[in-house]
């Protein structure tokens, strides 16, 4: 392997959010990630979101609130580009 095959070898990342909507009849929930920046001229902690359709198989109870990890994966559809991978209580 040299430095072209390392570059195109992606390694799928974790992230962690609150879900917002469910959908059992579409295996689909949505989930909003938050991040804080600063401001590049004042300073002030900005908090940003950004809301992530996943794919889940209905195996696990889950209800709006909840914290879940979600892990990036090959495209299932149009919008859903993640997965379920655990409930975080």
């Amino acid at each position: 392997m040299n430095l072209e095959d390392n570059a195109l070898l992606k390694i799928p990342t974790v992230t962690v959010g609150r879900v917002t909507k469910i959908n059992p009849k579409q295996k689909m929930i949505k989930v909003s990630v938050e991040r804080t920046t600063k401001h590049p001229l004042y300073g002030k902690i900005l908090r940003r979101t950004k809301n992530i359709n996943a794919h889940w198989d209905n195996e696990q109870n889950i209800y709006v609130g909840d914290m879940v990890a979600v892990m990036e994966c090959r495209p299932i559809s149009k919008i859903k580009h993640h997965t379920f991978v655990k409930k975080i209580t």
